[in-house]
């Protein structure tokens, strides 16, 4: 979250699971926890089920109301939802499967307040990337107005972070709401290594993939796979440049 002093952004997190089995997920997380912790891992905000709200540092009262009247409340009781007011800085989203259940879920968040002057300056989200369907996908939306962006595909880089599973070679596609290429990447260098050196925000392995783009108003989704369908854990950023 980027933004002067005292500036504040309103987002509601959102973590998804069993509304994901009638779109075909039939391995959804069935009961999604969710954290969000501030740039020193404090927890500062957990959800379970998003009726029963859990007061903490940011959540001081009862938010079901708002969450059920704000138009974007979870479809199932045993999702989650969390709504904030962050000051600029970074933050984590952190979703579990209740009792160490595993499977497939969404993470999400959504700006509540447009014309607050703080701002969400990029999205990351890490997860395991398998073959076929078992792709990460992050889903963005570009509002009022085209924005130059930057999408990175992160993988051998994390072998240092202790990520011993870390996808060996990552690819990368953005595709817009009708499902069509806006662009595709495998390794950055092949392609706009000068434009992504400029901006101060290339990848730091040569084998991993990145766009840069100027962005019309739509829904976009960044779609990572390993190359030659492997398996490994792997990041997703999404920069917006102003």
């Amino acid at each position: 979250m980027q933004g002067s002093p005292g500036s504040t952004k309103k987002i509601i997190v959102r973590a998804i699971g069993p509304s994901l089995i009638p779109f075909g997920i039939t391995d959804a997380l069935r009961d999604p926890t969710l954290e969000i912790h501030d740039s020193n891992s404090v927890t500062v905000a957990t959800n379970d089920n998003w009726r029963n709200t859990q007061t903490g540092v940011l959540i001081t009262g009862d938010q079901s109301a708002e969450i059920s009247s704000g138009g974007l409340a979870p479809t199932n009781d045993l999702e989650s939802a969390i709504i904030a007011d962050l000051a600029p800085g970074s933050y984590t989203a952190v979703v579990r499967g209740a009792g160490n259940s595993a499977g497939t879920g969404v993470v999400d968040a959504y700006d509540l307040s447009g014309s607050s002057p703080a701002k969400l300056a990029n999205i990351a989200t890490r997860g395991l990337i398998q073959p076929g369907d078992k792709l990460m996908i992050a889903g963005f939306i570009v509002a009022n107005a085209p924005v130059k962006t930057v999408v990175i595909a992160v993988g051998p880089s994390l072998l240092p972070f202790g990520i011993s599973n870390a996808l060996p070679d990552t690819t990368l596609e953005v595709r817009n709401q009708d499902g069509s290429f806006v662009m595709q990447n495998d390794n950055w260098k092949s392609d706009q290594q000068q434009e992504l050196e400029n901006a101060g925000l290339h990848p730091s392995h040569d084998l991993e993939a990145a766009i840069i783009t100027t962005l019309q108003p739509g829904q976009y989704t960044a779609l990572v796979r390993g190359k030659g369908d492997a398996s490994g854990i792997g990041v997703v950023q999404v920069f917006f440049l102003q």
